[in-house]
C-alpha cells in the first residue's frame, strides 16, 4: 500500500510574556510570502479562520488557522496546517534602553502540522494505466527525490519556527538568524 499523505512532524511553539502581537502576525505572514508559500494578494491567502474574543477574562483571546500549500512539482505538494492561539492578550508599556514602547503581553501558542502529499491531484491513482505503476514509481524510481523533498520540507518548517522564536525573543540553539532572509525585529520593539 502506498502512503500518499505523509505526516512528517508536529511543531509546537509556546511563549508567555511581552511581545508585539501585530508585529508577530505580520512577521508570520511576511515569512509565508518571502518563502513563496503564498502570494502577497490578500484574496488568495489561505486563512480559513480568524477570531477574536475581547470579553475573555484577563484580556483578549485570538485564534487564526492557516492552510498554505506549496507545489513542488506535479507529483508532490507540501502542506502546512498552522493553528495559532493567543490568550490573555492585553496592552502594556515596556521600557527598552530608556525608551517607552507600547506592546502586548499574553500567551501565544502555535502548532504546525507538516504534511508531504504525493499525487495531490490524483492523476496517477485514477489513470487506467499509470495506477499499476505508481507503487514502483514511489518506492523505487522516485524514492530518493521524495526523501530529499521530505527533508527539505521539515527544514523549512523548522526555519519558520526559528523565525517566530526570533521575533518573540525566545533563545534558540542558533542565535544567528541571518539565514532567515529579511530582518524581523525581535519582539516587534521599536516599530
Amino acid at each position: 500500500m502506498v502512503d500518499y499523505e505523509q505526516k512528517i512532524s508536529l511543531i509546537r511553539l509556546k511563549h508567555k510574556g511581552n511581545f508585539n502581537m501585530k508585529a508577530f502576525y505580520y512577521m508570520m505572514h511576511e515569512w509565508m510570502v518571502q518563502e513563496q508559500w503564498v502570494s502577497r494578494d490578500d484574496k488568495s491567502f489561505p486563512e480559513i479562520f480568524a477570531g477574536r474574543n475581547d470579553a475573555a477574562a484577563g484580556g483578549s483571546e485570538l485564534w487564526w488557522f492557516w492552510r498554505p500549500k506549496k507545489s513542488i512539482n506535479e507529483f508532490m505538494r507540501w502542506d502546512l496546517n498552522i493553528n495559532a492561539h493567543v490568550m490573555f492578550l492585553r496592552n502594556v508599556e515596556e521600557v527598552v534602553e530608556g525608551k517607552k514602547f507600547k506592546t502586548n503581553n499574553g500567551e501565544v501558542e502555535v502548532w504546525i502540522r507538516v504534511k508531504h502529499i504525493l499525487d495531490p491531484e490524483k492523476k496517477w491513482r485514477t489513470h487506467p494505466i499509470l495506477k499499476h505503476f505508481v507503487k514502483l514509481y514511489i518506492n523505487r524510481l522516485y524514492k530518493k527525490d521524495i526523501e530529499k523533498s521530505m527533508f527539505m520540507l521539515k527544514n523549512e518548517a523548522y526555519r519558520f519556527q526559528e523565525a517566530m522564536k526570533a521575533n518573540l525573543g525566545i533563545t534558540t540553539a542558533d542565535d544567528e538568524v541571518e539565514h532567515q532572509g529579511r530582518f524581523f525585529p525581535q519582539g516587534g520593539v521599536g516599530e
